[in-house]
């Protein structure tokens, strides 16, 4: 028989907006988390290379991890041959420093 879970076994969510001046901060309630992610606000930077490649990096607005401070960005490739490709981020400055990376390799070119 499997052993049921406790409040002890499952992790507390913890969820992030953006404020005015686009720092993170820790926003409990669920309601007002769902509408930020719903609005455009986390999107950092997207890029659709010339082969339809999209490299994209967004606020999740979630730590989902253990690290601290959580990493709160993520950069996706979709399409071509890193299709797939992720990283997560811990800074907006970080964030934008591994887009760029994506997109060398997206495009093929060594960094």
């Amino acid at each position: 028989m499997a052993r049921r879970l406790t409040p002890i076994d499952i992790p507390q969510l913890e969820t992030y907006v953006l404020d005015n001046t686009g720092d993170p901060v820790r926003e409990p309630d669920i309601v007002k988390w769902g509408a930020f992610l719903a609005s455009d606000a986390k999107l950092l930077r997207q890029d659709i290379l010339p082969n339809g490649t999209r490299v994209s990096t967004i606020f999740t607005g979630i730590g989902i991890d253990s690290f601290s401070p959580p990493r709160l960005w993520e950069t996706m490739i979709f399409g071509g041959t890193r299709d797939r490709y992720q990283d997560r981020y811990s800074s907006r400055e970080d964030a934008l420093a591994g887009h760029e990376k994506a997109l060398a390799l997206a495009s093929g070119k060594r960094q």
